[in-house]
Formats: C-alpha cells, sequence, structure tokens
C-alpha cells in the first residue's frame, strides 16, 4: 500500500512540474494553431498592411515604370547576389512585380509601375524606394506562426527539438494525469468490495 502512495506522489511531482514547465508552449501551440484555422480573424488584431503597400512607391523619390535590365540594376545594387527568378503570378500586393531571388529567404520583388521595391526575409518584409530608401517594415505573422507552432519557437537554428520535447513532455503529462485520475477511483472501489465482503461474513 504504502509502494502504490509512494507512486502517486511521484507521479503528481512530476504532473505539477511538467504541468508548470510546458504551460507556455500548450498556449503557444493552442494560439497558433487557431491562427492556421482562423486566419483573417487573427490577423485583424495586428496592424494593417499600409507599412509596405506599394502605394508607397508612387509618390517615393525617382518613381517612374521599370524595365527588367532596369530592375536587375536596382536587385544587383541592392544585393549581387540576386537572380531574375520570374515568377507564374507576376503580382504582390496587387501591382505586377520583377521577381529575384539570392537564396530561399532572400527574395526581392521590385514594382515595375514605380522601381520600388519589397525585400522579403524569412520574418520580415522592408519597403524601398527606387532610390534605396527604406520606406517601411513589417513582420510576417504568417511565418512567425507557423514557426512557433511546428518548432516551439522562431527559426530553425535549434531544429525541432523543442518541439519533440514538448510532444513528449505532453505524453508523460496525459498519461501521468489519468494515473492520477484513476488510480485513488480504483483504491475507493477495491475498499468498498472488501468492506462489502466483510459485512457478508
Amino acid at each position: 500500500m504504502s509502494q502504490s502512495f509512494s507512486i502517486e506522489r511521484t507521479l503528481r511531482t512530476i504532473h505539477g512540474w511538467l504541468g508548470a514547465l510546458i504551460l507556455p508552449w500548450i498556449f503557444m501551440a493552442g494560439m497558433t494553431g487557431y491562427y492556421m484555422n482562423h486566419e483573417k480573424f487573427v490577423m485583424s488584431f495586428f496592424p494593417e498592411k499600409a507599412a509596405t503597400s506599394g502605394e508607397l512607391f508612387l509618390t517615393a523619390r525617382g518613381a517612374g515604370p521599370v524595365s527588367l535590365s532596369d530592375s536587375k540594376k536596382i536587385a544587383s545594387d541592392f544585393d549581387l547576389g540576386m537572380k531574375y527568378a520570374p515568377n507564374d503570378t507576376k503580382k504582390f500586393r496587387g501591382t505586377s512585380i520583377y521577381r529575384f531571388k539570392a537564396g530561399s529567404h532572400n527574395t526581392i520583388y521590385v514594382d515595375k509601375s514605380s522601381g520600388g521595391y519589397w525585400h522579403l526575409k524569412r520574418y520580415k518584409i522592408i519597403a524601398y524606394d527606387r532610390m534605396g530608401a527604406q520606406l517601411g517594415s513589417e513582420l510576417r505573422w504568417g511565418r512567425i506562426f507557423n514557426s512557433i507552432h511546428e518548432r516551439g519557437f522562431v527559426g530553425e537554428s535549434l531544429g525541432r527539438w523543442l518541439a519533440d520535447m514538448t510532444a513528449i513532455a505532453l505524453m508523460i503529462f496525459s498519461a501521468s494525469g489519468i494515473f492520477i485520475f484513476v488510480s485513488p477511483r480504483m483504491r475507493r472501489a477495491k475498499n468498498r468490495r472488501a468492506r462489502r465482503s466483510a459485512v457478508r461474513f
């Protein structure tokens, strides 16, 4: 009997500490999961994308239509590694663009009508006028939420180990919770049966 009580106390301690430790990640997983199902509703609480709207380019310095060769110079002046990468949509935020890439998380969209451009980093977008002056920036919340949901943090530097540890902790948390819930009920049921048997005799 004392052994079962010792096991139960140990599991209660583990259950309590695990609950405290993984609560932030449970909250983040729930929040980011809700975002994935209700993206428009969640994003309505964040600032609008006016800071990087293509309308900013039209009144910026040197604004004017650009050719492909013009846009290549704009992109290479920003980053020599930028290579022209035609895309199927040919539009970004409602404006026609030329696309350039230098790696998987380093993209430039040059607005054809003004020469202004967006620099798309992994978690951020920065807008520049044709002359290279910064006009505005914003965070890419969708990518941030996806990263938190998949890995438990922003970025890939640590791989998925944190998400894996949280998943294992959740399994232990669930199993210990079931034991804590069921064990005393089974013990009480066993005691009731013992008392009924004693009364008969």
